[in-house]
């Protein structure tokens, strides 16, 4: 190996495309799910069904600027987990009641 093939790595970010580079507070950032988008995420799900819905699909159904498919994936494996926890507590007491 010569010497110079060592340090191959040295200065990577210099040849990026710009593109590429992201500002630190657009990396940063995440989606604020106001009650209308939320609501925009659950007339898709409605459409597709709980059990069918996918994040490329419910993306393109909600059609709004600037959401990412995994930005919807974050929030589908939200509502799913709450939908579960909401199941769990709602048939939790029902062998209790005598």
């Amino acid at each position: 190996m010569r010497e110079d093939d060592s340090n191959w790595f040295a200065g990577w970010e210099k040849e990026l495309p710009s593109q590429l580079q992201l500002p630190s507070s657009q990396a940063n950032s995440r989606v604020v799910w106001s009650q209308q988008l939320h609501e925009r995420f659950l007339d898709a799900v409605e459409h597709f069904g709980i059990n069918h819905a996918v994040p490329k699909s419910i993306m393109e159904f909600m059609d709004v600027d600037g959401l990412t498919r995994v930005e919807v994936a974050s929030h589908l494996q939200k509502y799913r987990l709450y939908l579960q926890k909401m199941h769990h507590l709602m048939h939790a007491g029902v062998g209790s009641i005598s």
